[in-house]
């Protein structure tokens, strides 16, 4: 590596050794190559599938809509896409705008994709129509055999409910 000065008149000059020079030529090449190339996005290292939602877990609804409306209970999950569901509904009676307690119990079927995105649709005895539910796995543990288990999941209804508000629950694991 050597540098080389030398005048030209009244202007120094350096000459890099050959080497060095194409070194500084290669390096500064690499990095104008990486400017404006996107980063790969990290490979979702957890595999969810229809194992990761199994138990039990609370159903919680508390929405403000127009009207109040609140629903709490169970909903289960067997891991091979069976679902049951347990819910008390609240919501006001349009003849007295009393509060009144709803009971519903369901069963249906689940899926859910490798991204933890899934859909639910359960038949409930008080509605005419099954329910469809949109929902995400924001929460997971693993078991031992590595398998993703959801802890916490945020879903929404595709249909309004009793009192033709907004569904949104939140299902919290609570047991096996």
């Amino acid at each position: 590596m050597s540098i080389r000065a030398y005048t030209d008149g009244n202007v120094l000059r350096a000459e890099r050794s050959g080497r060095r020079t194409a070194l500084g030529v290669l390096l500064g090449g690499l990095v104008c190559l990486g400017v404006g190339v996107p980063y790969a996005v990290q490979a979702q290292s957890v595999i969810f599938n229809n194992a990761s939602l199994q138990g039990t877990y609370a159903y919680t609804n508390n929405v403000q809509n127009v009207q109040v409306v609140s629903s709490v209970g169970l909903i289960s999950f067997n891991g091979n896409g069976g679902v049951a569901l347990q819910i008390k509904v609240n919501y006001p009676d349009p003849t007295t705008g009393d509060l009144t307690v709803i009971p519903q119990n369901g069963t249906g079927k689940y899926t859910v994709e490798p991204t933890g995105i899934g859909v639910a649709t359960i038949r409930s005895d008080t509605e005419t129509e099954p329910t469809t539910y949109d929902f995400v796995i924001t929460g997971i543990a693993k078991r031992s055999s590595g398998q993703a288990l959801a802890t916490e999941v945020s879903a929404m209804a595709r249909s309004s409910g009793l009192s033709g508000g907004l569904v949104a629950p939140t299902w919290k694991r609570i047991s096996d």
